[in-house]
């Protein structure tokens, strides 16, 4: 499939390449962290001017929607239920403390699985 994307959990993967650049836990590090990890910091890359980070308990940002296939989504009002048997390709992340508490699925019956 031409262009496909990935979605994945940026606090999960530890090592990914993102237009050919590598993300590790070091390159997400700030200054503070950098320095307490016993490395230098390094200011010479600066961020576009014309980016700002978004934060993220208030604003959301949906990108390459083009990018899942139909039949990754056909079917989930029945497969991202508590009990289908049908995989759910739809993210429906777990809250906090849910799956300490060993919770799989919210009020309205829907699975969570990312």
């Amino acid at each position: 499939m031409p262009a496909e994307k990935q979605l994945y959990r940026s606090d999960y993967v530890k090592l990914h390449f993102v237009h050919y650049s590598t993300v590790t836990n070091l390159t997400l590090m700030n200054k503070e962290e950098t320095a307490a990890f016993g490395q230098n910091w390094n200011k010479k890359i600066a961020a576009d001017p014309l980016s700002r980070f978004g934060n993220e308990l208030t604003e959301g940002t949906m990108l390459h929607t083009k990018a899942i296939a139909t039949q990754d989504t056909a079917g989930w009002l029945t497969a991202c239920k508590e009990g289908s048997r049908q995989m759910c390709r739809i993210g429906n992340p777990f809250p906090e403390g849910a799956e300490e508490a060993g919770l799989t699925a919210d009020d309205g019956n829907w699975t969570y699985n990312w």
